[in-house]
C-alpha cells in the first residue's frame, strides 16, 4: 500500500511538470522511447500572470487543431503570491541550512539545569547587526531528536539601533543523546533569510556514574533581546568556540553536572583554569540526598585573562577518580 502511495505521487508530481514516470521495474528502452518522444519538439507557451489569481492551483488545456498530432503539457499552474514565496524560502531554509547559512546566525547552547534524566538549557539565537535603523527580525527555532522536532519556538524582536545584535533566547527540556537545533532568522526590512543547524550529543546521567553538560561562555554585551517572553536592551550573550573573547569584560563560564542513577557516595565538582590554581574556584558537592544536578556557574572579571589560547576544565570525582570531565578552550584577543 505505502508503494502504490508513493508511486501515484511520484506520478502526479510527474504529470504536473509535463514529465512522465515510470514503476515497476520499465525496460530501457521503453524509457528512452517514452523520452524521445516527450522531447522531440518541446514548445514553450509563454503569457502575462497579471490576471490570474494568486495561490490558487489551475488547470491547463491545450488544444492543437492539427491531425494526427498529439500534445502533452503540464496539467496544473500555480502562481505564488508575496506571502507564498517567502513561505517557501523559510521552509527552504529550514529543510536545507547550509544553503543559507552566511554566518549571520548564530545559534548556542546555555545548560541550565537537569533531574538526571533530562537536561534544561537555553538555546540563544543571535543575529548580527544589520547597520540599518528601526529594523526587526523573526528568529526561531526547531528541535530534532530522532529526525522528529520535538520542540520549537520564535518570536519578533525589533530594535531602533542597527549597532546592536537581535537576540532571541528559550529555555527549554533537553533530552540527553544526539539532537539537532534548526534556526532560521528573517529580516523584515531588507528580507535577507539566514540559517544555521547545531548538531550536539548530550551525554546520558543514567548511564554513566556522572555527566557533565558543554561548558557555555558568556559576556555582557548590549542587544535587542528577548528572553523567556522578557525584554531587554542588553543581556548575557553566548560565545561560539571560534569567538574571541573581550578581556576587559567579564566572562562567566556555565555548565552542569548530574549524578549517576546508580552512583554511591558524593561527587565532588571541581573547575580550574590550566594557566591558574585549582583552588581558584572552591568545589561543589552533589550528595546522594539532595537534587541530582547542579549548575556550575564561574565569573572571570575584567583583566584576569591574558591574550592568548587558555583551557578551562569541569571535573567530576567518585572517591579518587574523575568520572566525567568536560573542556573549552578560550580564545582572548586583545582589544585596542
Amino acid at each position: 500500500k505505502r508503494n502504490r502511495q508513493a508511486q501515484g505521487g511520484l506520478g502526479a508530481l510527474a504529470a504536473e511538470t509535463g514529465g512522465d514516470a515510470f514503476f515497476g521495474g520499465a525496460s530501457t528502452n521503453y524509457i528512452a522511447n517514452r523520452i524521445d518522444a516527450l522531447t522531440s519538439c518541446r514548445l514553450l507557451l509563454s503569457f502575462p500572470p497579471a490576471d490570474l489569481p494568486l495561490d490558487k492551483p489551475m488547470n491547463v488545456t491545450i488544444v492543437v487543431k492539427v491531425p494526427k498530432v498529439k500534445i502533452r503539457v503540464q496539467g496544473r499552474i500555480l502562481v505564488p503570491g508575496p506571502a507564498s514565496i517567502q513561505q517557501s524560502r523559510l521552509l527552504a531554509a529550514f529543510v536545507n541550512p547550509a544553503a543559507s547559512d552566511d554566518g549571520s546566525l548564530r545559534a548556542l547552547l546555555i545548560p541550565r539545569g537537569g533531574d538526571g534524566k533530562n537536561w534544561k538549557a537555553s538555546i540563544q539565537l543571535r543575529l548580527r547587526p544589520t547597520g540599518l535603523s528601526d529594523n526587526s527580525a523573526e528568529l526561531g527555532a526547531s528541535i530534532v531528536h530522532h529526525d522528529r522536532v520535538t520542540d520549537h519556538f520564535a518570536a519578533s524582536v525589533a530594535t531602533a539601533s542597527g549597532t546592536r545584535p537581535t537576540v532571541l533566547e528559550k529555555t527549554l527540556d533537553i533530552p540527553p543523546g544526539e539532537f539537532s537545533v534548526v534556526a532560521v532568522a528573517f529580516n523584515t526590512k531588507r528580507g535577507d533569510i539566514g540559517s544555521k543547524r547545531l548538531d550536539e550529543d548530550w551525554p546520558n546521567p543514567a548511564k554513566s556514574a556522572a555527566a557533565i553538560a558543554p561548558i557555555a561562555v558568556l559576556q555582557v554585551g548590549p542587544a535587542a533581546m528577548s528572553k523567556d517572553g522578557a525584554v531587554s536592551d542588553s543581556g548575557s550573550l553566548a560565545r561560539d568556540v571560534d569567538e574571541a573573547l573581550d578581556p576587559s569584560i567579564g566572562i562567566s563560564l556555565v555548565s552542569v553536572v548530574c549524578r549517576g542513577g546508580t552512583t554511591r557516595g558524593p561527587v565532588v565538582v571541581e573547575r580550574w583554569l590550566e594557566d591558574g590554581s585549582h583552588d581558584e574556584f572552591a568545589p561543589m558537592t552533589i550528595t546522594e540526598t539532595g537534587d541530582p544536578c547542579l549548575q556550575t556557574v564561574d565569573a572571570l572579571r575584567a583583566g584576569r585573562l591574558r591574550p592568548g589560547a587558555v583551557d578551562y576544565r569541569v571535573v567530576a570525582r567518585v572517591g579518587d577518580g574523575i568520572v566525567a570531565q568536560q573542556r573549552r578552550t578560550l580564545l582572548v584577543v586583545a582589544r585596542p
